[in-house]
């Protein structure tokens, strides 16, 4: 499972689309309150949380330090997606102990490459194939 925490359901859209399309066999769900997500990941220890770093409330970092902190979640990756432009971000997220980041594309195409890498990096999970061809999405391929 892949549990997405993030306060813009634009985003969420858009991630699940691509999740969905390149990672048909894995459920999805989403919170957009960092509260709700967290009861839902001490509940069900997905195998993948996706988090966005600036939310009203709980940040990202606080919500993977809460995850990092269940020892029943030890195997739960945490992967921060955001849209900061931060020059220390790589070092913030090293010592958050999440699993990576990416920030967040305009460009469809690019922020499903990019996910569709991290997943499978993190959870060894493969994308699809369509005629020995990564599975990538465009827009118009999902509309």
């Amino acid at each position: 499972m892949t549990l997405m925490v993030d306060d813009d359901q634009a985003d969420i859209a858009i991630y699940k689309r691509i999740i969905d399309s390149c990672f048909p066999s894995t459920e999805f769900i989403a919170f957009t309150d960092a509260v709700e997500a967290l009861i839902e990941i001490g509940a069900t220890a997905p195998d993948l949380v996706i988090i966005d770093i600036l939310m009203p409330g709980i940040d990202g970092f606080q919500v993977c330090s809460k995850i990092k902190s269940m020892a029943h979640l030890r195997n739960t990756k945490v992967l921060f997606l955001t849209g900061l432009d931060d020059p220390e971000l790589a070092l913030k997220v090293e010592r958050s102990q999440a699993d990576g980041f990416l920030i967040k594309s305009h460009d469809y195409e690019d922020a499903a490459r990019d996910i569709s890498r991290e997943i499978e990096r993190l959870t060894g999970m493969k994308p699809v194939h369509t005629e020995g061809k990564r599975r990538i999405p465009t827009m118009e391929s999902i509309k």
